[in-house]
């Protein structure tokens, strides 16, 4: 919720609503018309999963045969769907506010009719995902230029779209989820699962270590945000080496924490190699565990850089905290596969997090980087499904000696 909120405290900050009217009122007819719209039909397309909730969930398939009328469902319906879209109705009648009675009204008329057409539209049609995407394209592209050029005709057109979308809710709506999605979700809850055993592990069984990284990571932060706010107007280049410097080494010391759970869980390693998990599901869950213990730090360094405006630096933390954990994830990949996994890591990563500070700072700028993240995202793929293909064939040998 953070990172999403981040965005508009930025945007409001350097844009506050009034201004942000101000130039679609000045900007030309189509460019105001394709922005207004596309604000619309994108709140529709981000509240859509909980517009399916609201209106075609399997849950309300027994409670459609209780005996209720169909002007029941469309009321309640139609009351959960306005309440949803609060946020957005209170946008747009700020938009219409300075525009007259007769532009306010065709303003509001047509915000409301693209929102819920869209919305409602997408889930009539969810089992026809072809014909839905070409029907919201013809209504976005009717939508703009109507708003750009004919208010008046398109608020019109856009109330007998409104009265023909709260018609439908009258109905009942197709509960289809493609098969895709949930072999997607299936995936995902084994890699949150690997992850949750890992990051427990780790701090039940090494608690010292874990409480030294956090505060590590909390310190760093601190520091890093103390020290911006002070030399920011005076030295802007400095502040900006401040962050990303802070950027490589708490996420070099966060993605550590991949290290040490592995190392944590290695002993009961013997048993989990033969759960029905994907190499994929491993690889992500420590991805995983890395973005959990640097997020912290992440967030604070992208609303520093976000608070004083720095857009470009706030991509480059992004840049810099992805390479920390791929790096790391592949290392450890690596030192499995060469059965390594107790041999000590701290020179090797000190000296990786030392020559990649020195090149950030020194070019100013992460986005060297760049190069280095893709070959270790490729090497920890490759890595780590060849270690766990070994520990399962020498394990067994392990086993068996163990027995005899």
């Amino acid at each position: 919720m953070a990172a999403a909120l981040l965005p508009f405290v930025y945007l409001f900050r350097e844009w506050p609503p009034s201004e942000i009217r101000a130039a679609l009122t000045r900007a030309p007819a189509l460019s105001r018309g394709i922005v207004v719209v596309g604000v619309l039909i994108a709140y529709g397309v981000a509240t859509a999963p909980l517009v399916r909730i609201l209106v075609a969930s399997r849950r309300l398939e027994l409670l459609r045969t209780l005996p209720l009328s169909r002007g029941f469902w469309q009321q309640v319906h139609a009351g959960h769907l306005a309440l949803l879209g609060v946020p957005i109705w209170g946008a747009i009648a700020y938009g219409v506010a300075n525009a007259g009675a007769y532009g306010a009204c065709c303003g509001a008329v047509l915000g409301v009719s693209v929102v819920w057409t869209s919305q409602i539209l997408g889930l009539a049609l969810s089992d026809r995902p072809r014909l839905r995407a070409g029907l919201l394209v013809l209504v976005a592209g009717l939508a703009v230029l109507t708003v750009a050029f004919a208010p008046g005709p398109g608020a019109l057109l856009g109330a007998v779209g409104l009265v023909a979308a709260v018609v439908r809710l009258r109905g009942s709506f197709p509960a289809v989820r493609p098969p895709r999605r949930r072999g997607a979700a299936r995936r995902s809850k084994r890699a949150v699962a690997i992850a949750r055993a890992l990051r427990r592990g780790w701090v039940r069984r090494a608690p010292a270590q874990a409480t030294w990284t956090f505060a590590m990571m909390a310190t760093v932060a601190g520091l890093t945000v103390f020290g911006v706010a002070q030399v920011h107007v005076v030295e802007p280049t400095a502040a900006a080496s401040m962050i990303r410097g802070a950027a490589i080494l708490g996420g070099m010391s966060g993605a550590a924490s991949v290290l040490h759970a592995v190392r944590a869980t290695d002993r009961d390693r013997w048993w989990w190699d033969y759960l029905p998990c994907a190499d994929d599901d491993e690889l992500s869950a420590r991805v995983l565990v890395g973005a959990t213990v640097i997020g912290p730090l992440s967030l604070a360094l992208l609303a520093t850089a976000l608070w004083w405006g720095w857009i470009g630096l706030a991509v480059e933390v992004v840049v810099a905290v992805s390479w920390a954990v791929t790096f790391v994830v592949a290392f450890v990949a690596r030192r499995e596969r060469a059965s390594e996994l107790s041999r000590a890591a701290a020179p090797a990563i000190l000296a990786v997090t030392a020559v990649a500070a020195v090149g950030a700072i020194g070019v100013r700028s992460t986005w060297v980087l760049a190069p280095w993240l893709v070959v270790a995202g490729l090497a920890a793929r490759r890595d780590t499904t060849r270690a766990r293909r070994a520990r399962r064939r020498f394990e067994t040998y392990r086993e068996d000696d163990d027995h005899a």
